[in-house]
């Protein structure tokens, strides 16, 4: 199946192969800051590199340096427990490039999700990714290296379980 049928069925194959000498490294970090019973603040950061040490090149699909922050509530009222969490998630823009790639602009969208809890076995949540209805682009995404797509817009999701 072809996912853009105007564009060369060549530009729509993905192949992958073995680099000889290549070098993948990075880190993580994650914090919470409690400021009291219910308020929390929270970050966490990635970072990867690559290297093709053969041809001296940055490996291809890296991800951009990315950070997530923000700040969420949690309370226990009788047999009900409620959380929301508003988060914010920025990427680098990727300029360390490997054979075929283009540039990714950075950017930083926003997150909302709420989760509550009733009795234990009711549970209902509303997540709204990209509340701002950001226009953005993943480094890492078929759709913005081949077929010029943004990134998904702005998501609500709703889910509701119930246990016996």
């Amino acid at each position: 199946m072809l996912t853009n049928p105007s564009a060369p069925v060549s530009a729509q194959i993905y192949q992958y192969q073995n680099i000889s000498e290549a070098l993948l490294y990075g880190g993580e970090f994650d914090a919470t800051y409690y400021i009291d019973e219910t308020w929390s603040l929270f970050a966490s950061a990635t970072v990867t590199r690559g290297e093709d040490r053969r041809n001296d090149q940055p490996l291809w699909r890296i991800p951009p340096y990315k950070v997530t922050y923000g700040i969420n509530y949690e309370k226990e009222f009788g047999d009900t427990y409620l959380n929301v969490e508003l988060s914010a998630l920025s990427a680098a823009s990727q300029e360390r490039l490997g054979a075929g790639e283009k540039q990714t602009p950075g950017y930083t969208r926003v997150d909302l999700k709420t989760y509550v809890v009733y009795d234990e076995r009711f549970s209902f949540s509303v997540t709204i990714d990209n509340l701002l209805d950001k226009n953005y682009y993943d480094h890492l995404s078929y759709g913005w290296q081949v077929l010029d797509y943004a990134a998904q817009g702005r998501n609500v999701s709703f889910e509701a379980k119930y246990r016996f």
